[in-house]
């Protein structure tokens, strides 16, 4: 029963979180697996509908000034930044075998370029500049989730994910107060992050999904 409750939930959930009709993929699998692959489509419908896949900024400016002179104004621009891939999903497996409901999707590239991008940040009398151009590319961001039901008093028992990350491209340009910090922001995330994803990533997959059951059990 839970199941079946869980799949209706799921339906209502999605004709409430986007206004596109909740896609039935494929009739040989089963209720609830056509409505998480419908689910799935349409949240790239609307990433893709909401202008982000792809997102094309050509130029966009900001400024803001505390209301006494000469404690606190910032200003920054944006010129050239396109970004792909956030609607790019690959759905590897869904699944619902008894209790466990299996999802397997991945995020083979999500890129992004940005031709300029400049802040000044006025504290006091105290100047802070800096600057970036370059590109970024994460690759193969891969999402496994279990989710056991059914056998307690709550609609998900459990929740086990398994989260994983094919690697990270950075070729940025970064320029704070006049010092050349590209080589070592580039290092942190092509090799200090991905490297510090897979050490911590069992740890990490925990914390997650932790937080991921709180939520479900208050929405369930």
């Amino acid at each position: 029963m839970k199941v079946i409750a869980f799949a209706f939930v799921a339906l209502f959930a999605g004709a409430l979180a986007s206004p596109y009709e909740v896609k039935v993929v494929d009739s040989k699998n089963s209720l609830l697996e056509d409505i998480i692959l419908g689910l799935i489509e349409a949240g790239k419908d609307w990433v893709v509908e909401r202008g982000l896949d792809p997102l094309n900024i050509v130029y966009a400016e900001g400024e803001y000034k505390f209301p006494v002179a000469g404690i606190f104004s910032a200003n920054a621009f944006v010129e050239g930044l396109n970004m792909v891939g956030l609607s790019n999903v690959v759905v590897n497996e869904v699944s619902a075998s008894g209790s466990v409901v299996t999802v397997d999707v991945t995020f083979p590239g999500i890129s992004a370029s940005l031709g300029k991008a400049a802040a000044e940040v006025n504290i006091l009398k105290r100047t802070i500049a800096a600057s970036a151009s370059g590109s970024l590319a994460i690759n193969d961001l891969r999402f496994v989730g279990r989710v056991s039901l059914g056998l307690s008093g709550f609609l998900v028992d459990d929740l086990v994910l398994d989260c994983s990350l094919g690697g990270i491209d950075s070729d940025l340009n970064i320029n704070v107060l006049g010092r050349d910090i590209s080589a070592t922001v580039n290092r942190i995330l092509g090799e200090v992050i991905p490297n510090a994803f897979d050490e911590y990533r069992a740890e990490l997959n925990r914390f997650i999904a932790s937080i991921v059951l709180r939520i479900l059990d208050r929405i369930f």
